[in-house]
């Protein structure tokens, strides 16, 4: 079974309103800024995507690393925040980690690396 690139994970027409979104890079060496997604510190000299909207009558900032950032472009079809990495294993479940190696080709270095070891997780957990 090969399962698709493309994971939905919208919530329904429901999106964020007056966004706004940059890549950036982290210009500051005191000042922390983390990823939303895998909560790994963004580095100084490091470039991160900051996006900023509105929803359900919320403002919200989000700070998301490329590494992440890759898997979200190259897998979800609609913005992800705070959630990325649930959502896409949750999809792999429902797909029996059947990964096309032209959607893993995609991502950095960095992300197929910690999608593989996710994959190594799921095979050992099922040997046992």
């Amino acid at each position: 079974m090969e399962c698709s690139c493309t994971i939905n994970s919208s919530c329904g027409d429901e999106a964020y309103e007056d966004n706004e979104e940059k890549t950036l890079t982290n210009i500051s060496k005191t000042v922390n800024i983390k990823c939303g997604e895998c909560g790994r510190e963004i580095k100084f000299n490091e470039k991160f995507e900051w996006y900023r909207g509105e929803y359900d009558g919320e403002k919200y900032t989000h700070h998301t690393c490329i590494d992440c950032l890759s898997l979200r472009d190259n897998f979800f079809g609609d913005w992800v925040f705070e959630r990325l990495w649930d959502d896409f294993e949750c999809h792999m479940d429902d797909c029996d980690w059947q990964i096309p190696e032209k959607c893993l080709s995609k991502v950095t270095p960095i992300t197929r690396s910690k999608i593989c070891e996710m994959i190594e997780r799921k095979w050992l957990a099922e040997a046992e």
